[in-house]
Formats: C-alpha cells, sequence, structure tokens
C-alpha cells in the first residue's frame, strides 16, 4: 500500500534551503515505508496561515500531515499594537489574500462586492504604504522596537488548531513539529555579514526578521504553543525538534536554515515519529 505524506512549511521545506522532501522519502523507505510518496507545498516566507489556506484547498488525500512553522510570524510582531492584526492584515499580501477569502464563494451575481472590496484595499495600500510590514524583507527600523511584544500567540495557536480540525476530519495523522533555531552567542549583523559566526553558512542574517531578542522570543513563543495543542489533541504527534536538534552552527546555516547535516537529523527525527504513528 502506499503512503503520503504532506509537509506544509515555509523556506527551511524548500529545495532551496536543502533536501529535506528527498531526504525524508529516503529515511522512511528504510524504515519499511516500501511505497511512499512525499508531497510539500511548502514556499518562502510563507506562514501558518499560508499553510492553513493551501490545506483547506487541498483535494487529495494523505495519510499524514506535517506542520513546521514558527519564525515567519515572528515579524509580523515588528508593528505597534494598533497597527497589528490577527489576520495579518498589517502586511498587504495578507490583506489582499483576506479580500480573497472572504469572497472565494464569489458567483458573477456577487462579483461586484469583490471588485469594490478588492479596489478599496489597494489603493489604501497605495496611500498609505508605511503603515504595512514588508513580507519577505527586514521590518522597518522605527517599528523593530515592537518586535519583543509577541502578538501572534493567539493567531498561531488559530492557525494549528484550524489545521489539525482538518487533519482529523481528513483521518490523517498531524505531526505538529517544533521550530529549531540557532543564534550564537556573539552575533552580530557584522560578524554575520564578515561569515565569522560558526553556521555551516552564512545565509540570511536574523535581522530579516527582526532582532535578535525579538525573532528568539516569538519563536520560543510559537514552540510551546505547538508542544500545547500537540499535547491536547488525540490524532496529533509531536516532533520535538527544537530540543532534538544541536543549536550549533554543523546543524545550521543560519538562524534557522539547516546544513546539511542538520537536513539529516531533521528527516531521520521525522522519519522515526511518522513510523511510529503509522503502520507499515
Amino acid at each position: 500500500d502506499q503512503r503520503s505524506v504532506l509537509l506544509l512549511g515555509g523556506s527551511v521545506l524548500t529545495p532551496a534551503h536543502g533536501d529535506i522532501q528527498a531526504l525524508l522519502s529516503d529515511r522512511l523507505r528504510s524504515r519499511g515505508w516500501t511505497n511512499v510518496v512525499v508531497d510539500s507545498v511548502a514556499r518562502l516566507a510563507h506562514s501558518s496561515r499560508d499553510s492553513r489556506f493551501k490545506f483547506q484547498t487541498i483535494t487529495s488525500s494523505y495519510d499524514a500531515v506535517v506542520f513546521y512553522h514558527g519564525i515567519n510570524e515572528t515579524r509580523a510582531n515588528h508593528c505597534p499594537p494598533s497597527v497589528y492584526r490577527d489576520d495579518n492584515g498589517h502586511y498587504a499580501y495578507y490583506e489582499m489574500l483576506n479580500v480573497y477569502d472572504r469572497h472565494r464563494h464569489t458567483t458573477p451575481i456577487s462579483a461586484i462586492p469583490y471588485t469594490v472590496d478588492y479596489a478599496y484595499h489597494r489603493w489604501k495600500q497605495v496611500l498609505l504604504p508605511r503603515r504595512y510590514v514588508p513580507l519577505d524583507a527586514a521590518p522597518p527600523g522605527l517599528w523593530l522596537k515592537y518586535g519583543t511584544d509577541v502578538k501572534t500567540e493567539r493567531a498561531f495557536a488559530s492557525q494549528v488548531r484550524a489545521i489539525a480540525d482538518l487533519a482529523e476530519a481528513r483521518g490523517a495523522v498531524l505531526v505538529l513539529a517544533t521550530f529549531a533555531y540557532h543564534v550564537p552567542d556573539n552575533y552580530t549583523r557584522a560578524a554575520f555579514d564578515a561569515h565569522a559566526l560558526d553556521y555551516g553558512g552564512h545565509t540570511s542574517p536574523i535581522e530579516l526578521w527582526g532582532t535578535p531578542a525579538s525573532v528568539v522570543k516569538g519563536i520560543q513563543t510559537h514552540n510551546d504553543i505547538v508542544r500545547t495543542i500537540a499535547g491536547e489533541r488525540d490524532g496529533a504527534q509531536l516532533a520535538d525538534l527544537e530540543r532534538v536538534i544541536p543549536k550549533r552552527g554543523d546543524y545550521f546555516d543560519d538562524v534557522c536554515h539547516l546544513s546539511p547535516t542538520g537536513c539529516i537529523l531533521f528527516s531521520d527525527s521525522l522519519a522515526d515519529v511518522l513510523s511510529r504513528s503509522l503502520p507499515r
């Protein structure tokens, strides 16, 4: 019988930052899954909200679904509380995604409200560009001070629970993975740019997401949520990768992207959890 696994995540799970998809397939086959398919809808800069949207629109069935998020949401905290929105509407990208979601059952008869809603928000983005957090770039410097106020806790938990509900309804085992990261004690942006840290590579500076303190606090908050929800849900399994993968540069190319050694340990650990969760 064929077994199928779906990966939900951001850039860590993409081919641009390692071969986890292929490695996981190999590791599962070595554990007796002779006929296995590992699909991925992971994309650069995508968050748990993107994964929830994608998962709810996928019609294919999967035996297991792996959730791996935690860092991209931290950028969302770098804004004043008055700007922050749980639906990520303080990003131009998500504001338009939310417009689509509100009208995704639009028919020709109801196209006018969608058009008005779309036009209103596009013009607002043109007129008020500084109101938004960038999707795949460093937060505005004046907003960095807001990052240690982790405002994403409620929204992140909501996305995880929604994905868990979808997995349960579809009869899929859900593997909730904590997010692995590494920030060297001597981290500075200058040391990163000079390739003077212990990273196997120096791919993306942590400042792409925010300040080191705010990014670490955000990831830790999101990991605690993953652990809590995994413990609450009968159909969910925890892959505590943040505790499994050593916080050393030989496992990381930067704060979150894994080195080849890190990808191997990631895939082995995930394969162990999947093997225990599903019979061969």
